[in-house]
């Protein structure tokens, strides 16, 4: 019991204190939470965007490798991307994502989404 407390709390010291935006989803692409990071970021509340479907707020191109970004149903093993994320504000950013499947007993429960922030994009005069 006390090595299951401990993984749930270093898994709560990370979430919470990490600098990339953190989105947890279900297998059926539904958000379920999402980290106070995301909510900078991004500008929208956990209680905006929990329940609603991966994707429909954040404006998102990917531009490498996408190609190998498979669609969450097809995803058994972590994949990389870096991508332009448009936020609440109309700021377009570059940033580099990371989806993870989670597992329990041999069996897919959801994905994790880490979105790091690399850089504003500026639009050129």
């Amino acid at each position: 019991m006390r090595d299951i407390f401990i993984n749930k709390h270093h898994l709560n010291v990370w979430y919470n204190h990490t600098t990339t935006a953190i989105t947890l989803i279900d297998t059926n692409g539904v958000i379920k939470e999402v980290n106070s990071i995301y909510e900078e970021l991004f500008g929208w509340s956990s209680k905006e965007v929990i329940g609603e479907v991966y994707g429909s707020r954040l404006n998102t191109e990917l531009i490498s490798p996408s190609e190998e970004v498979k669609f969450l149903d097809d995803l058994h093993t972590p994949q990389k991307a870096n991508a332009v994320r448009t936020n609440r504000r109309g700021v377009k950013m570059l940033t580099e994502l990371i989806i993870k499947p989670t597992w329990h007993k041999g069996e897919k429960c959801g994905y994790i989404e880490e979105c790091t922030f690399l850089a504003v994009i500026r639009k050129s005069r």
